[in-house]
C-alpha cells in the first residue's frame, strides 16, 4: 500500500485532477486552455510541496523554480521550454482578452498536459511506495468515487457500435472502411466526464445499470449531434479536411437542493411580494 502522502499535496494532484477532467470536456478553447493550464499548476505545486519546497503564488515564478530543480521530469514528460512558454502565453491571453485557439493547438496543450501529470504522479507514487495506477486510483476515488468499468464499458460499446456501422457504409460503397472508421466516427474524437460530490450518487454511477444505460443513450445522442453538424457544414462548402474542425461540449448541470431550502426560499419570496402589494394599498 505505500506510505501516506501528505494531504496537502494530495489535494493540490486532486484539484489538479479535477481541473484535467473539465478541461478535456470543454467545449470552449477559452474553457480547455484555462483549466488545462492550472491542472499544470496545481500538479507543479504538489511536486514543490513534496519537497519541502513552498509554491510561489506568481504562475510563471512557479515554472521557472520547477524547471530549475526538476527539468529532467519535464524532459522525461517530453515537454520543452517553448511548449510551456507557449501554453502560459496562451492561457494569459484567454484569460484576459476574447481570443479563441484553432482546436489543433487545443489538443496540444491538452496532450503536454497528460503527459506532465503522468510524469509528476509516477514520481510521486514512487516515492510512496506506491504504483502509479495505484495512487491515480486513490485520487480518483476522491473526485467520482472510483473508475466505473460498467460505465467505461458502456461508452465503448457505443463506439463499437459506430465502428460498426461506418465499416458497413463503406462496404456499401460509401467511402472507405477504415478512413470512415478513423477520420469518421464522432467517438473517437470525444470523452463522457461525469462528475459528482454525493457519495450516493458516485456508487450508483459506479454499478447501476439503469443509469449506465441512460448515460450511454445520452452519448451516443450527442454524438448523431456530431455528425448531422459535420453533414451541415458539408452542405455548406466545408472542404473535407476542415469538416471535423471544431470544438464542441454538452455541459448539463444539476446543483439540487432540499426540499427545506426550496420552500424557505418560496416563503422569503412570498412574504417580500406581499409586503410590497401591502406598501402599495
Amino acid at each position: 500500500m505505500g506510505t501516506r502522502i501528505p494531504q496537502g499535496v494530495k489535494d493540490r494532484l486532486i484539484t489538479g485532477l479535477v481541473q484535467y477532467l473539465s478541461a478535456q470536456a470543454a467545449g470552449l478553447s477559452k474553457f480547455a486552455v484555462a483549466d488545462a493550464f492550472l491542472a499544470i499548476d496545481n500538479y507543479f505545486s504538489a511536486l514543490l510541496l513534496d519537497h519541502g519546497i513552498d509554491p510561489p503564488k506568481n504562475h510563471w515564478m512557479k515554472i521557472r523554480e520547477v524547471y530549475k530543480r526538476f527539468d529532467y521530469l519535464l524532459k522525461e514528460a517530453n515537454v520543452n521550454d517553448e511548449d510551456i512558454k507557449q501554453f502560459y502565453e496562451d492561457w494569459q491571453a484567454v484569460r484576459y482578452s476574447s481570443k479563441t485557439l484553432p482546436p489543433k493547438k487545443v489538443i496540444k496543450y491538452l496532450r503536454i498536459t497528460h503527459r506532465i501529470l503522468t510524469t509528476i504522479l509516477r514520481v510521486i507514487a514512487r516515492k510512496y511506495g506506491k504504483t502509479e495506477d495505484e495512487l491515480e486510483n486513490e485520487l480518483y476515488a476522491e473526485v467520482v468515487g472510483s473508475y466505473w468499468p460498467k460505465l467505461n464499458k458502456e461508452i465503448g460499446d457505443v463506439h463499437e457500435a459506430w465502428q460498426a456501422h461506418l465499416e458497413e457504409l463503406g462496404e456499401k460503397g460509401c467511402g472507405s472502411k477504415l478512413l470512415n472508421k478513423l477520420l469518421f466516427n464522432p467517438s473517437n474524437f470525444c470523452g463522457v466526464c461525469l462528475l459528482t460530490d454525493d457519495e450516493l450518487v458516485k456508487d450508483l454511477m459506479a454499478g447501476n445499470d439503469e443509469i449506465i444505460r441512460i448515460v450511454g443513450s445520452i452519448y451516443n445522442a450527442f454524438l448523431r449531434l456530431i455528425m448531422y453538424i459535420w453533414n451541415v457544414r458539408a452542405q455548406q462548402g466545408i472542404s473535407l479536411e476542415e469538416l471535423t474542425n471544431f470544438t464542441l461540449s454538452l455541459r448539463i448541470g444539476y446543483h439540487g437542493r432540499s426540499a427545506i431550502d426550496v420552500v424557505e426560499e418560496l416563503r422569503k419570496l412570498f412574504s417580500k411580494v406581499l409586503s410590497q402589494e401591502n406598501a402599495n394599498v
